[in-house]
Protein backbone atom coordinates (compact mmCIF):
# COMPACT_ATOMS: atom_id res chain seq x y z
CA UNK A 1 0.00 0.00 0.00
CA UNK A 2 1.54 3.54 -1.33
CA UNK A 3 1.92 5.59 1.77
CA UNK A 4 -0.55 8.44 0.57
CA UNK A 5 -3.03 5.62 0.61
CA UNK A 6 -2.31 4.70 4.43
CA UNK A 7 -4.04 3.97 6.72
CA UNK A 8 -6.76 2.18 5.18
CA UNK A 9 -10.56 3.56 6.24
CA UNK A 10 -10.75 -0.15 7.34
CA UNK A 11 -7.66 0.51 10.03
CA UNK A 12 -9.47 4.08 11.00
CA UNK A 13 -12.64 2.09 11.37
CA UNK A 14 -11.28 -0.24 13.81
CA UNK A 15 -8.77 2.20 16.13
CA UNK A 16 -11.61 4.30 16.09
CA UNK A 17 -14.04 1.42 18.14
CA UNK A 18 -11.00 1.08 20.47
CA UNK A 19 -11.67 2.60 24.62
CA UNK A 20 -9.66 5.62 25.25
CA UNK A 21 -8.06 3.12 27.62
CA UNK A 22 -7.55 0.40 24.91
CA UNK A 23 -5.98 2.84 22.50
CA UNK A 24 -3.38 4.36 24.91
CA UNK A 25 -1.75 1.15 25.39
CA UNK A 26 -1.12 0.92 21.86
CA UNK A 27 -0.19 5.01 22.24
CA UNK A 28 2.33 3.88 24.56
CA UNK A 29 3.83 0.98 23.58
CA UNK A 30 4.47 2.44 19.88
CA UNK A 31 6.17 5.07 21.33
CA UNK A 32 8.90 3.17 23.97
CA UNK A 33 9.18 0.24 21.21
CA UNK A 34 7.88 -1.82 23.85
CA UNK A 35 5.55 -5.05 24.06
CA UNK A 36 1.67 -4.93 24.65
CA UNK A 37 -0.90 -7.75 26.21
CA UNK A 38 -4.23 -8.11 25.69
CA UNK A 39 -6.61 -11.22 25.46
CA UNK A 40 -7.96 -13.40 22.52
CA UNK A 41 -11.40 -11.95 21.38
CA UNK A 42 -10.72 -8.44 22.58
CA UNK A 43 -10.84 -5.41 20.34
CA UNK A 44 -7.40 -4.39 21.11
CA UNK A 45 -7.03 -8.20 19.63
CA UNK A 46 -8.80 -7.89 16.68
CA UNK A 47 -7.20 -4.65 15.67
CA UNK A 48 -3.43 -5.28 17.02
CA UNK A 49 -4.01 -8.91 14.49
CA UNK A 50 -4.64 -6.90 11.81
CA UNK A 51 -1.47 -4.57 12.56
CA UNK A 52 0.56 -7.97 12.76
CA UNK A 53 -0.92 -9.10 9.19
CA UNK A 54 0.67 -6.22 7.59
CA UNK A 55 3.82 -6.23 9.54
CA UNK A 56 3.48 -3.54 12.13
CA UNK A 57 3.32 -5.68 14.83
CA UNK A 58 5.15 -8.80 15.66
CA UNK A 59 2.65 -11.36 17.86
CA UNK A 60 4.79 -13.64 20.22
CA UNK A 61 3.60 -17.01 20.97
CA UNK A 62 0.47 -18.25 23.45
CA UNK A 63 1.76 -18.25 26.83
CA UNK A 64 2.35 -21.91 27.90
CA UNK A 65 0.68 -21.79 31.54
CA UNK A 66 -3.09 -22.85 31.39
CA UNK A 67 -4.63 -19.44 33.02
CA UNK A 68 -3.05 -17.35 30.87
CA UNK A 69 -4.16 -19.53 27.40
CA UNK A 70 -5.86 -16.44 26.04
CA UNK A 71 -3.64 -13.64 26.56
CA UNK A 72 -1.48 -12.44 23.58
CA UNK A 73 1.48 -10.23 23.28
CA UNK A 74 2.31 -7.95 20.24
CA UNK A 75 6.19 -6.09 20.35
CA UNK A 76 6.12 -3.16 17.75
CA UNK A 77 7.94 -3.69 14.53
CA UNK A 78 10.76 -1.02 14.12
CA UNK A 79 10.26 -0.70 10.62
CA UNK A 80 6.59 -0.42 11.09
CA UNK A 81 6.70 2.69 13.43
CA UNK A 82 6.66 5.22 10.97
CA UNK A 83 2.85 3.78 9.57
CA UNK A 84 1.88 3.18 13.67
CA UNK A 85 2.31 6.99 14.11
CA UNK A 86 0.55 7.81 11.12
CA UNK A 87 -1.90 5.98 11.69
CA UNK A 88 -2.65 6.96 15.59
CA UNK A 89 -2.18 10.47 14.43
CA UNK A 90 -5.15 9.67 12.10
CA UNK A 91 -7.36 8.87 15.68
CA UNK A 92 -6.19 12.42 17.29
CA UNK A 93 -7.38 13.86 14.42
CA UNK A 94 -10.50 12.66 13.78
CA UNK A 95 -11.25 13.17 17.73
CA UNK A 96 -11.00 16.67 17.36
CA UNK A 97 -13.25 16.70 14.46
CA UNK A 98 -15.78 14.82 16.12
CA UNK A 99 -15.63 17.26 19.11
CA UNK A 100 -16.17 20.36 16.27
CA UNK A 101 -18.86 18.33 15.13
CA UNK A 102 -20.56 18.01 18.03
CA UNK A 103 -20.10 21.05 19.64
CA UNK A 104 -19.98 23.52 17.04
CA UNK A 105 -21.73 21.51 13.82
CA UNK A 106 -24.60 19.86 15.18
CA UNK A 107 -25.76 23.02 17.02
CA UNK A 108 -25.67 25.17 14.01
CA UNK A 109 -27.24 22.09 11.43
CA UNK A 110 -30.17 22.03 14.37
CA UNK A 111 -30.93 25.41 14.01
CA UNK A 112 -30.75 26.14 10.14
CA UNK A 113 -33.67 22.98 10.02
CA UNK A 114 -35.33 24.52 12.52
CA UNK A 115 -35.47 27.91 10.67
CA UNK A 116 -36.28 26.28 7.50
CA UNK A 117 -39.02 24.39 9.09
CA UNK A 118 -40.40 27.56 10.47
CA UNK A 119 -40.64 29.15 7.38
CA UNK A 120 -42.44 26.28 6.02
CA UNK A 121 -40.31 24.34 4.09
CA UNK A 122 -39.94 20.89 4.05
CA UNK A 123 -36.90 17.88 3.77
CA UNK A 124 -35.97 18.83 0.19
CA UNK A 125 -35.31 22.41 1.29
CA UNK A 126 -33.27 21.18 3.82
CA UNK A 127 -30.92 19.13 1.78
CA UNK A 128 -30.72 21.85 -1.04
CA UNK A 129 -29.93 24.24 2.05
CA UNK A 130 -27.20 21.92 3.36
CA UNK A 131 -25.67 20.80 0.72
CA UNK A 132 -25.45 24.97 -0.70
CA UNK A 133 -24.12 25.64 2.73
CA UNK A 134 -21.30 22.67 2.80
CA UNK A 135 -20.76 23.48 -1.27
CA UNK A 136 -19.94 27.20 -0.43
CA UNK A 137 -17.54 26.54 1.98
CA UNK A 138 -15.72 23.72 0.55
CA UNK A 139 -15.36 25.96 -2.48
CA UNK A 140 -13.98 28.60 -0.83
CA UNK A 141 -11.08 26.39 1.43
CA UNK A 142 -9.91 24.57 -1.68
CA UNK A 143 -8.19 24.87 -4.85
CA UNK A 144 -10.78 24.45 -7.54
CA UNK A 145 -9.35 21.30 -8.86
CA UNK A 146 -9.64 19.49 -5.59
CA UNK A 147 -13.55 20.50 -4.93
CA UNK A 148 -15.30 17.69 -6.48
CA UNK A 149 -12.44 15.38 -5.04
CA UNK A 150 -13.48 16.70 -1.76
CA UNK A 151 -17.37 17.10 -1.91
CA UNK A 152 -17.12 13.16 -3.42
CA UNK A 153 -15.28 11.85 -0.03
CA UNK A 154 -18.21 14.29 2.06
CA UNK A 155 -20.70 12.57 -0.01
CA UNK A 156 -18.94 8.94 0.47
CA UNK A 157 -18.76 9.47 4.10
CA UNK A 158 -22.17 10.71 4.53
CA UNK A 159 -23.81 7.47 3.14
CA UNK A 160 -21.93 5.56 4.84
CA UNK A 161 -22.79 7.36 7.99
CA UNK A 162 -26.60 6.58 6.81
CA UNK A 163 -26.18 3.38 5.55
CA UNK A 164 -24.97 2.42 9.39
CA UNK A 165 -27.35 4.57 10.94
CA UNK A 166 -29.97 2.82 9.11
CA UNK A 167 -28.64 -0.74 10.14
Amino acid sequence: MQDEQWPPDSLIDMMMQLSDGDFSVLVGAVAHRASMSTWAGSRNHAFWSELAKLGLLKEDPPIPIEELADARNFSVVKGGVPRLDKLLRKRVIYTMMRQFLETECEPFSTKVVERVRDAGGGTADIIILMGVILTSVLSKSFPQQDCEHVIQAVADLARKRLARNNS
